[in-house]
């Protein structure tokens, strides 16, 4: 049995064939169970009654993509082997989401959608200069309906692939063409950056706007330049204007770091970072940029790309932040019975948040000893804080883990806090007992929190410097002398001990084809 996130909408598709499923927001999306024996005729019956319509009265196609495939065509779900394929892949992979598209039954099915650009965009908003959001394969280029015949063959799948990148020197045409629709301002920006960064040109911003974006050479006396405008009530931007040939010297261009940043070179490599500890290092990148982009950077100028790889792979720590409302509730959802809660400052900063599973705390309920131990530590983000933690101790001697929280630092404020969201899911009673160290903060908390627990200080005495100088007071001693010189009784010095009797292995015995050490030394004493 397996959780599974259904998500209802349309596939569609660009003239570059890369496919994107458009989420239907009055519908919505919903949590299914499924199992490697359901139906597809249970599958619809399930989805239907949860979306609220009559599964007799409507066509229910469901589709899904594989993890590493994205912008690939859909896999269409079309029988009951397919049902249990899926079920079982979703097992592997826990972030698969089955996608279904609901129509009038009778109606014709949908031909090949391609975008349309009266509908709202995926990424409705319209990036700052600072933000530095994921870049996706279907964020790039979508050539609108008159230019379709003239750029259909040179529209690339992202901004970072090499196919609409081609440099000048070798006669290819360019990515960038007049009338060419970017779907926001940052993926133009990135794109021209890399454009200047492989060409090793490099160009100023004359005018950047929510509306319009205006470059040109560096060189005044230079005719390449680029004029782009937002489209009307969307994040599109669209090339109104682009000479692309640059009558400067060559002796005039500048160096790379001037218009490529590390946070767009830091994108191209970022693909290399599953752990921060696996990904290349800066004298890599440097040797990577000059094998692959024909580039000079600086060690420091690699450093700062391998920091923004690492943030682009793992995500930006205070992007993360703003998802954690939306995390705590599909937690929530996804685990009945479970307990979070977060707390923020007047302005909306950050200061609390606690987690309680509600498999925890029904297993602790049920097979656990009354025992809860607390106590915290120390985070190494950028952030800082301090992880709070409520575990307990199974019949196998390993923790088991109740509850966590995340707090500005360990006081009794805090500990109180933590500790009264707790209570919610473990209730007050006199056969509950806490450990913990003897920190002030946490027996003041539990006191105010917990009154019916017995306090016993078991450990008070021993938790003492005093205490620990006293067992460490005697070191053992090692022998000072060397073996000729051991005076022992003749009792001992008589005495004999003899090795045990070697076993003989079993089957055939192998024959000795050189002399062991033992045989050396026998032969010696002989």
């Amino acid at each position: 049995m397996v959780l599974i996130y259904v998500k209802s909408g349309e596939w569609i598709s660009s003239c570059g064939d890369q496919w994107s499923f458009l989420a239907d927001k009055t519908r919505g999306g919903r949590m299914v169970t499924l199992e490697t024996t359901t139906l597809l005729k249970q599958l619809k019956i399930i989805v239907c009654e949860d979306y609220g319509v009559d599964h007799m009265l409507v066509n229910a196609e469901f589709s899904y993509e594989m993890v590493n495939q994205r912008g690939n065509p859909p896999i269409i779900i079309s029988n009951d082997r397919q049902v249990s394929n899926f079920v079982s892949y979703t097992k592997k992979s826990s972030s698969t989401t089955l996608f279904v598209t609901l129509s009038a039954t009778g109606a014709k099915e949908k031909e090949r959608v391609n975008i349309d650009l009266n509908k709202e965009p995926f990424d409705s908003s319209n990036f700052e200069d600072e933000e530095v959001p994921e870049t996706n394969q279907g964020d790039f280029a979508i050539p609108s309906k008159e230019s379709t015949h003239k750029m259909k063959n040179h529209v690339a799948t992202d901004g970072f692939g090499d196919a609409g990148l081609r440099s000048e020197n070798n006669g290819s045409i360019d990515f960038v063409k007049k009338d060419q629709i970017f779907r926001s301002k940052r993926v133009l920006k990135e794109t021209m950056e890399i454009w200047a960064m492989k060409n090793n040109y490099d160009y100023i911003v004359l005018k950047s706007t929510r509306k319009w974006w205006y470059i040109r050479c560096k060189d005044k006396l230079c005719n390449w330049t680029l004029h782009a405008e937002c489209l009307d009530g969307f994040t599109y931007f669209m090339i109104n204007k682009w000479v692309g040939i640059h009558s400067c010297a060559p002796s005039k261009k500048r160096k790379f770091e001037k218009t490529a940043s590390a946070r767009t070179v830091g994108k191209l490599i970022q693909h290399r970072f599953d752990d921060a500890n696996d990904g290349p290092k800066a004298n890599d990148i440097i040797q990577f940029m000059r094998l692959e982009h024909n580039c000079e950077i600086t060690y420091w100028q690699a450093w700062e790309v391998r920091e923004h790889a690492i943030a682009a792979a793992r995500g930006i720590p205070n992007e993360s932040y703003a998802k954690i409302p939306k995390y705590l509730q599909m937690i929530k959802e996804t685990n009945p019975g479970t307990h979070t809660h977060y707390e923020t400052t007047e302005d909306g900063r950050f200061m609390y948040l606690f987690m309680s599973f509600g498999q925890s705390v029904r297993g602790f309920y049920n097979a656990m000893r009354r025992v809860i131990v607390v106590d915290g530590t120390f985070l190494k983000n950028k952030y800082k804080g301090v992880l709070l933690v409520a575990t307990a101790v199974d019949g196998n001697s390993n923790l088991y883990p109740i509850a966590f929280g995340v707090v500005d630092s360990e006081t009794e404020v805090s500990w109180e806090w933590f500790l009264r969201q707790l209570k919610v899911v473990i209730a007050d009673s006199k056969d509950l007992a806490f450990v913990s160290d003897r920190a002030a903060s946490i027996a003041k908390a539990l006191g105010t929190v917990y009154p019916r627990m017995e306090v016993h200080r078991f450990t008070d005495g021993v938790y003492t410097t005093a205490t620990w100088r006293t067992v460490y007071a005697e070191s053992i001693n090692p022998i000072a002398v060397p073996k000729v010189d051991w005076n022992v009784p003749v009792e001992v010095k008589l005495a004999k001990v003899l090795p045990p009797e070697a076993r003989k292995s079993s089957g055939r015995p192998v024959k000795r084809r050189y002399e062991t050490v033992e045989d050396k030394i026998r032969s010696s004493q002989e």
